[in-house]
């Protein structure tokens, strides 16, 4: 009995170990680490750089990986920048012909398998060298994403001519944006997976950085995570809950995805941003229609394209914009017009927009026709409820007071019309306040919710998020904060000011403990209003008391003082109250900060 209960035991391991897997070979970008940063070429305007991948094999059989046949899998690098509020496709490698698996069991353990196959459950590393290895980048327009079949040897494209050919490219201007943040994405494709209907989660996504280095650009990976099995719009979709994407699957053929937001504007307007992603479609997209809503006035249409290179056929031209007044369209010639056309072709993200004076409406319909058997697909996108802030953002606050104004948001549909009574979770992620209501609120007919919130003992920045469903806005807040103290024992005076103003220069007021008076930018404890015997005033703005050009906060908005005071100078018993005022122009218009006050024993 207890032999067959062990056996049965085993069996049931076993059992559970095959469901975990997908049927057949299902290959999955696990880790995208390492990289390679070769030199700029500036007279094409480019730089180029590799990134190291690891995948493994989570089926339950083995994938080929066949040197010098076409029965093995094919690496692209791809790269995105998030510029204003925008996902854009901003580089792309030529496919690497990996030669030898080399099955390791980084994400579960492998059957052993190893060399012209990836055995079940094994690992594969290919190094950010190997996979920018000129030698063994072969063209993107020989390959068939839907299939994976492609022809070996690759089709020559010319003789390599620089260090950054068929590499992972990007323009030396795209890399000058400063306040863009940057993705790499890495995507495998197999024929024999293709076959077995496991090509969904192929790809995977990682953010880095990139630092200006003569004259070019180094790239480097921080703290953040792969994120594996997801392409790269889901980076769009990470960095603000106001994107709707959608996947596309073209019947026989492989998958898109559709990203869309729409940005209310400052002026009243609005602003659409497509996104258009061919994950793995042969068939590849050459139009591109959106709606105009009715009676809108149609401004500044946009398109943003990624184009290939080194020696590759394929047209680089910008779509053509037209509009009817129904429907703006972007388009580039088919297959059978021009089989080189600037397609969406696999691998790349096309941008498409406009600014309308109109709100859209909250479902959209997208019509999309493919490049190469002219199918027409309409696809409808539920745009999600916008989440606004309306007050509250930016403010500073001194410890232990209220903050001047609630933090305010308002919920609506896409297409303008309020929300009411939807629970609104305001929540504390970093920094020393509170809120009252402590979680949150319901939103009014207006669709309006608001918390107050209030500082604690500690100083530096806060952040307070408002979510709903998917949706969240975030506040940026400040406690300021000035602690004075002193030691009778060894004579020690220190005060240490912290602040969100830098550089700032401010006025230092001591004096005889004082009634406070409240004022419109805070409670004043000291007699600076109505100067009385007692009052010390040193300020590091000229005329104000006297002149002392040291009293000015760092690049951080901090300033510390640590003074011995001689035996004798300060009567035993006295008692001081200090307090610290300055101009604070933080909210983009002029006011006073006034510090919490400070009493000292002497």
């Amino acid at each position: 009995m207890l032999r067959f209960l062990a056996l049965f035991a085993l069996l049931l391991v076993t059992r559970l170990s095959l469901e975990a897997q997908t049927l057949g070979p299902d290959l999955h970008v696990a880790d995208i680490t390492g990289i390679e940063n070769y030199a700029h070429d500036q007279a094409l305007g480019v730089d180029a750089f590799s990134v190291g991948t690891i995948v493994c094999n989570e089926g339950t059989q083995s994938v080929n990986w066949v040197a010098g046949t076409p029965d093995h899998p094919v690496i692209a690098l791809q790269a995105y920048r998030l510029l204003d509020g925008r996902l854009e496709q901003v580089g792309v490698s030529w496919v690497r012909h990996p030669f030898f698996a080399v099955s390791q069991s980084f994400c579960s353990p492998c059957n052993g398998v190893f060399g012209t196959q990836l055995g079940a459950g094994c690992s594969d590393h290919s190094t950010a060298s190997l996979n920018g290895s000129q030698l063994s980048l072969g063209p993107r327009t020989d390959v068939n994403p839907a299939s994976g079949v492609f022809p070996f040897p690759p089709t020559s494209m010319g003789p390599i001519q620089s260090s950054v050919d068929r590499r992972l490219q990007v323009s030396l201007a795209d890399l000058s944006a400063p306040d863009a943040r940057w993705f790499v994405e890495a995507l495998y494709l197999a024929s024999d997976e293709a076959t077995a209907g496991n090509l969904s989660d192929n790809a995977s996504w990682r953010e880095f950085h990139v630092t200006p280095v003569g004259g070019g650009f180094d790239m480097s990976f921080g703290a953040e995570p792969v994120h594996p099995g997801e392409t790269a719009m889901a980076a769009w979709t990470e960095t603000t809950s106001e994107v709707a994407v959608v996947p596309v699957d073209i019947p026989n053929d492989g998958r898109l995805y559709l990203g869309l937001r729409v940005l209310p504007l400052s002026n009243g307007g609005f602003r659409w941003d497509l996104a258009v992603q061919n994950f793995n479609s042969h068939e590849a997209v050459s139009f591109v229609s959106l709606p105009i809503p009715p009676g809108a006035v149609v401004t500044n249409p946009r398109f943003h394209d990624v184009e290939d290179h080194s020696g590759s056929p394929v047209s680089g031209a910008d779509w053509v914009f037209a509009s009817n007044g129904t429907n703006v369209s972007w388009f580039t010639p088919n297959a059978f017009t021009n089989p080189n056309a600037n397609a969406i072709r696999w691998g790349t993200l096309y941008n498409f927009g406009y600014e309308s004076d109109l709100a859209p409406p909250n479902a959209v319909t997208v019509t999309l026709r493919t490049f190469r058997s002219g199918l027409t697909i309409p696809v409808t996108i539920n745009l999600p409820d916008h989440l606004t802030k309306l007050e509250g953002d930016g403010q500073s606050a001194n410890v232990g007071e209220p903050f001047p104004h609630p933090l305010q948001v308002r919920l609506t549909q896409a297409d303008g019309t309020p929300v009411a009574g939807v629970p609104v979770t305001f929540e504390v992620l970093e920094g020393p306040v509170s809120l009252v209501p402590a979680t949150g609120t319901d939103t009014d007919s207006a669709g309006v919710a608001q918390v107050q919130v209030a500082a604690l003992t500690g100083a530096g920045p806060a952040r307070v998020r408002a979510t709903v469903g998917g949706t969240f806005v975030e506040f940026d807040l400040f406690v300021r904060r000035l602690v004075a103290s002193w030691s009778s024992t060894s004579g020690l005076f220190s005060l240490q000011l912290t602040t969100n103003l830098a550089n700032q220069a401010f006025t230092l007021a001591g004096d005889f403990p004082r009634p406070p008076v409240a004022t419109p930018w805070g409670t004043v404890c000291t007699s600076v209003l109505a100067p009385q015997s007692g009052l010390v005033v040193a300020s590091a703005v000229p005329n104000i008391g006297i002149f002392d050009p040291s009293l000015v906060t760092d690049s951080s908005g901090n300033f510390s003082l640590a003074q011995i005071v001689p035996p004798g100078n300060v009567p035993p018993g006295l008692q001081a109250a200090i307090q610290v005022y300055a101009f604070d122009f933080s909210g983009g218009t002029l006011g006073i900060f006034i510090s919490n006050c400070q009493t000292i024993s002497f």
